[in-house]
């Protein structure tokens, strides 16, 4: 059984990152929704998942519009 985290996030870019990575440490892949930042929410979010030093979980990033 996988286990899946579910991070909302508006505006947090600053944040996401440290978040998702440590989440990553517990479970196995994180969703970050992004209710529409003005910010690089979703690209901070992507780039932590990119900066781990072993990839064994997944981020998947979804903007809700609106």
């Amino acid at each position: 059984m996988k286990v899946l985290a579910v991070i909302p996030a508006w505006n947090e870019a600053a944040r996401v990152g440290g978040v998702v990575r440590e989440t990553l440490n517990h479970v196995d892949e994180v969703a970050v929704i992004d209710d529409g930042s003005t910010d690089d929410t979703s690209g901070s979010a992507l780039k932590a998942e990119i900066g781990r030093a072993s990839c064994r979980g997944r981020v998947e990033i979804s903007v809700v519009a609106g």
